[in-house]
């Protein structure tokens, strides 16, 4: 079987999916569309991705190869957002060549912001601002839905906002992660490793490091950032906790390559994912149990102990790419989708309907900007005005002026007058009159 992993590699789950394929036998391939922002590998790297004329390029190539399958991550196919096609636009010439389809959502490609605040109050979206267009994401799975043969999540917390779903857990290569016997030294060393900071509640993990350390508990922090894979689970096996994230549900890469390494690992894990992994050894904490779950951890060198011992187990039997290959294969051969489906949408294009929300985005500020405008030409009038009404007060301020000067030097006259010497002498008598006994 000959599969195709394309065009963004998520977390390195498509190179992960291939080397699962390769292991059992099959040819698989991965198409990078740009440069990966972690480094993951790729058999391929396609730069030209938003000139039609090199997407066209790139599809016709793909048809050459003679691909069984053609599994596509992130809601993304081999046609992007490139003028005049718009996205997914290959897919009814997939089906026509009888080449299987099949999607994997990761998260945000599929998650609607709006629904996921409803369905969880320790929801990222809360706290910080992704990027999402939630009509895209209905739009592109309404396309997916007409084409694909099926489509998988990759976190069962993602379940509520595609149902039909297919499960296929996370992959990790414990080939390449080396099991980490556990020294502990005197102080424990908590890490975190945030890809995203406001997608892992950052703030919530350093608050709560922080609030620990004042209760007087002793540890020290590791926070990786900006660094390789490599070195990532290199700092994982010289820490004793690994906090993976304290919002959202369910796990992450990060978790498994922690577990893999043998340490504990603490992330917000909801009772359902625990239903789907009855054996996972992940202690679960959300930003206002944190504090209380990390101090007991820590204060527990024997449960510390046997969380960790239980991690590579754990993603031996759940997430090694050994599993990925015998689920991979069930997937593919499941019976295809009818062929003649024709999305309805396409009469009137993604990419129109996407000029067409600019277009009325446009009008609005047009609109707003007329109003400005118009309050732009009344405004030398009104600063006119203003300026009439500053000089009146400055007219009536002078007057005030002059008036308070006359007075001031008829005062000065009568002070100075015989009047009003005499009648000074005549007080100072009858003080001088009034104190003799």
């Amino acid at each position: 079987m000959r599969v195709l992993q394309a065009p963004i590699n998520i977390a390195n789950q498509a190179w992960l999916n291939a080397q699962a394929l390769r292991l059992r036998g099959h040819e698989a391939e991965v198409w990078q569309f740009g440069e990966s922002k972690f480094g993951y590998p790729a058999d391929r790297v396609f730069l030209e991705t938003h000139e039609p004329r090199a997407v066209v390029r790139t599809l016709v190539e793909a048809i050459g190869r003679e691909f069984d399958v053609v599994h596509f991550h992130f809601a993304r196919s081999l046609v992007p957002a490139a003028a005049p096609l718009p996205w997914l636009w290959d897919l009814p010439l997939w089906k026509a060549l009888g080449v299987r389809v099949v999607f994997s959502f990761h998260g945000s490609d599929i998650r609607i912001p709006s629904v996921a605040k409803q369905l969880d109050r320790w929801s990222a979206h809360h706290f910080t601002d992704i990027p999402c267009d939630e009509n895209q994401i209905e739009d592109l799975l309404a396309i997916i839905r007409s084409y694909a043969d099926g489509f998988t999540i990759s976190n069962v917390a993602n379940r509520p906002h595609l149902p039909d779903a297919v499960y296929l857990p996370l992959s990790i290569d414990l080939r390449e992660i080396p099991e980490s016997p556990w020294q502990p030294g005197c102080v424990p060393v908590v890490a975190h490793a945030p890809s995203a900071r406001g997608t892992k509640g950052t703030e919530f993990v350093l608050a709560g490091l922080e609030a620990l350390r004042k209760q007087g508990v002793e540890f020290e922090v590791d926070l990786i950032e900006g660094v390789s894979n490599r070195e990532v689970l290199e700092r994982y096996a010289r820490a004793d906790v690994v906090v993976e994230k304290l919002v959202n549900q369910g796990f992450g890469v990060s978790a498994l390559e922690a577990m893999a390494v043998g340490r504990p690992v603490i992330s917000r894990v909801v009772p359902f994912v625990y239903d789907e992994h009855p054996t996972l050894p992940i202690v679960s904490a959300d930003p206002e149990t944190f504090v209380d779950v990390l101090g007991k951890l820590l204060g527990d060198r024997a449960e510390m102990a046997r969380r960790g011992a239980a991690g590579r187990p754990y993603v031996r039997e759940n997430h090694d790419i050994e599993r990925t290959g015998k689920r991979l294969e069930a997937l593919y051969s499941r019976p295809p989708a009818p062929a003649e489906q024709i999305y309805p949408g396409w009469t009137v294009p993604l990419r129109d309907r996407r000029i067409s929300q600019l277009q009325a985005r446009v009008h609005e500020l047009r609109t707003e900007l007329s109003r400005w405008s118009k309050q732009a030409e009344e405004m030398p009038a009104a600063l006119e005005r203003a300026m009439e009404e500053r000089r009146q007060l400055e007219h009536e301020r002078d007057a005030l002026r002059g008036a308070n000067l006359l007075l001031e030097r008829k005062l000065e006259e009568a002070r100075h007058s015989p009047k009003y010497r005499l009648a000074r002498l005549l007080r100072k008598a009858a003080v001088r009159t009034h104190r003799r006994p």
